[in-house]
């Protein structure tokens, strides 16, 4: 049998826009995001790992057997950032390729929310290594938010704190100063930005310390540091599952550079929001 799409040829550009494509079905339905996100909020606060992924794939399925690209993306994008928490390679990986493709392939390349997706690939694949991939990817996403947002949307905090990662990776120290400080007077203007600031701070010791020699780098490690607690024990600040994961992250510097008073304390924060003391 002889389908129309074995023979059909694609319109002429220059008679008329549309071009035919079997593919370029319209979505039968959406999934429903809002309720997807809630949920993977509620489990990530009970660190419920395989769980998250199980309700990822799930959903991502659900977008494919719906024809919803948008919404495949949204689940590809927040597998990547499940499987880098849990430090699987291959399974990011995959996600990334999937993720990467679709967005060309999709046309949903040029939006403020593709940027997020790049940013979200980028800081996976400086997690594992990835440098070469993972630049053009923060290229990418600086470019679309450039376009797309305010310069001093909170957005900009993600991007500049998690590319200066990858600067200093690439020992480019001063580039890689310069975005963080790009990002501390983004959060310092933004509502609820004290978390992401304490982060940074705590990013910028580890620069100083791999940058500096000790008798340079003491004073500012030791700035930076009480500036980073200042911010994680700010009483404005909800103790809740977003901040569990941020002081954990925060909690192995506190201990290098010697605040083992304050990483007690951030400890038993941590444990307490997951149920654990």
């Amino acid at each position: 049998m002889i389908n129309e799409e074995d023979y059909k040829e694609p319109r002429c550009v220059v008679c008329d826009n549309t071009f035919y494509n079997p593919d370029s079905e319209e979505p039968e339905g959406r999934i429903e995001i809002g309720r997807i996100l809630a949920k993977e909020d509620s489990l990530y606060d009970e660190l419920k790992y395989t769980e998250i992924e199980r309700l990822l794939k799930y959903w991502e399925q659900e977008a494919v057997s719906l024809k919803d690209k948008s919404g495949q993306l949204t689940m590809l994008s927040e597998q990547i950032g499940l499987f880098r928490k849990m430090n699987d390679k291959t399974k990011a990986l995959i996600a990334i390729d999937k993720a990467l493709k679709l967005l060309d392939a999709s046309g949903l390349n040029d939006s403020p929310n593709a940027g997020t997706i790049y940013l979200n690939a980028a800081t996976t694949l400086k997690a594992f290594g990835e440098l070469k991939r993972a630049i053009p990817c923060f290229d990418k996403c600086e470019e679309l938010y450039n376009k797309y947002l305010e310069p001093t949307d909170s957005k900009y905090g993600g991007l500049y704190n998690n590319m200066a990662l990858a600067y200093v990776d690439l020992k480019e120290y001063k580039k890689a100063e310069d975005l963080y400080l790009r990002a501390l007077d983004i959060m310092s203007k933004v509502e609820n930005g004290k978390l992401e600031m304490a982060i940074t701070y705590v990013n910028m010791a580890q620069l100083y310390f791999a940058s500096l020699d000790m008798d340079e780098c003491i004073d500012k490690i030791m700035d930076c540091m009480n500036k980073a607690y200042e911010y994680l024990n700010d009483p404005t600040v909800n103790q809740n599952g977003y901040y569990a994961f941020v002081a954990s992250c925060c909690i192995p510097a506190f201990e290098q550079f010697g605040f083992g008073e304050y990483k007690e304390i951030l400890q038993q924060r941590v444990d307490k929001i997951y149920g654990r003391s």
